[in-house]
């Protein structure tokens, strides 16, 4: 005689092959019948709800690398109504986000600068960080004016930029950026200037 967990797996086994044998049939069915099949979801999640959660709980606990693919691919295939559970979760529950979001900056705050530069960059400059990177690497991690590397600054060099025509030219360090910038990137106040020190050179 079978056990109560052996007739659970055979019907559900039972009930697999069904579904693979009539699949074409059963997405007719729903795509015909969607909004009875919401109304009948939302009512069984209301009722369910405790249970469900910790049927999903259980499920993530005992493999969850498959349970995080499994709801990656989910996501992937169902972008909109990815997008719609997460704001009606939001809505639901905004004490639960805020907590959730202070909770996650003050444990990843070198991502949270890495995404207000690469934003500020994207913003300003139009630029991505991988391009900044590129960009980077290329100059060898130096100013391209004073050579000064980027291990003995205080802080990230600066990109460069025409002001009229918003053309990227390199990334500078903080002094030679406000040098040029206090002399209205004007090659010719900056020859005068040049001349200047020379000049005055004792």
């Amino acid at each position: 005689m079978l056990t109560t967990e052996e007739k659970k797996e055979k019907v559900r086994i039972s009930n697999k092959k069904y579904r693979e044998t009539h699949q074409a049939e059963i997405v007719s069915y729903r795509e015909n019948n969607r909004e009875k099949f919401r109304v009948s979801n939302r009512k069984y999640y209301k009722k369910n709800q405790e249970k469900l959660r910790k049927d999903q709980q259980r499920r993530r606990g005992e493999d969850p690398e498959k349970y995080r693919l499994k709801m990656k691919k989910w996501e992937e295939e169902h972008p909109k109504r990815r997008k719609l559970h997460r704001k009606n979760y939001r809505d639901r529950h905004p004490e639960k986000v805020k907590e959730a979001k202070r909770k996650w900056i003050e444990e990843h705050p070198e991502k949270v600068r890495l995404d207000k530069r690469a934003l500020n960059y994207k913003s300003k400059y139009n630029m991505t960080m991988s391009e900044y990177n590129s960009l980077y690497d290329k100059q060898g991690g130096v100013c391209a004016i004073c050579k000064t590397p980027q291990s003995k600054l205080k802080r990230y060099l600066a990109i460069d930029h025409n002001h009229k025509t918003g053309r990227i030219r390199g990334l500078l360090c903080v002094k030679c950026n406000l040098g040029l910038g206090n002399f209205c990137d004007t090659i010719t106040i900056l020859e005068k200037a040049i001349k200047y020190l020379k000049n005055n050179n004792e």
